[in-house]
């Protein structure tokens, strides 16, 4: 379906199938999509503000400058690695959503990701792991590398900003 532009505000669509629907710059607000499939959608410059999310398969759907405040996101899956331009710390409520890698296979987010932009390299912080540019690394393993080995890596920009992690209580890891 393409609803690219729709104003869909208050639409109740708990359960719907909206696999590879075109929602891009559509106003989705108070809507409910509890429970729905909108793998492959395009979520690109849509508005979900106030909307409800619990359970929704987001796997392989785009997102751009998605507005998500005051959302409650809860159990959904993602695997488009788009998700992370989204600010899910303006959603209501974030809690025990999945990023679904090709090779780590299910990454927790458990609450919203820390997203650093504008370095060589943007860094997203998940649970128990870091993106940094397109390589995805456990906590516990960019403790074991050390800081010398993450600037060598990374520069040391980059570094400065992981090197937290190197300090983590490693009973949080």
């Amino acid at each position: 379906m393409n609803l690219a532009c729709a104003n869909l505000d208050d639409a109740q669509m708990a359960g719907a199938i909206l696999n590879g629907t075109n929602f891009n710059g559509a106003n989705l607000s108070e809507g409910v999509f509890d429970n729905s499939d909108m793998r492959m959608a395009d979520l690109s410059h849509a508005c979900l503000a106030l909307s409800s999310l619990m359970n929704v398969n987001m796997v392989g759907a785009s997102f751009a400058i998605t507005d998500v405040t005051d959302a409650i996101i809860s159990g959904c899956h993602f695997s488009c690695p788009s998700v992370f331009t989204t600010l899910f710390s303006r959603a209501a409520i974030f809690k025990n959503c999945l990023f679904m890698h090709p090779d780590r296979g299910a990454l927790t987010m458990s609450k919203p990701p820390v997203i650093v932009q504008g370095l060589s390299r943007d860094i997203v912080y998940l649970d128990h792991c870091v993106k940094i540019g397109n390589d995805y690394i456990s906590k516990i393993d960019i403790a074991a590398a050390g800081d010398r080995h993450l600037e060598f890596i990374y520069g040391r920009e980059v570094a400065t900003f992981i090197r937290p992690v190197l300090y983590e209580n490693f009973v949080n890891l």
